[in-house]
């Protein structure tokens, strides 16, 4: 998780795959999340970015 002065970015890792999202940093504090937490993400597929991974590095 990192953390900006506006917004948080919080990554999750599911078996082998990382799903990452922005949320303010109001909501993290107000959720009280930390590293190594077990949360459940709710996905709405409204805004989707897919990237492409290739021996760690990004494929544009």
């Amino acid at each position: 998780m990192d953390s900006g002065e506006i917004l948080c970015s919080v990554r999750i890792k599911l078996q082998d795959t990382i799903l990452e999202s922005i949320i303010t940093q109001s909501s993290a504090l107000k959720m009280d999340i930390k590293v190594g937490d077990t949360i459940i993400a709710l996905i709405k597929a409204s805004d989707v970015s897919i990237t492409s991974f290739e021996n760690g590095e990004e494929k544009l």
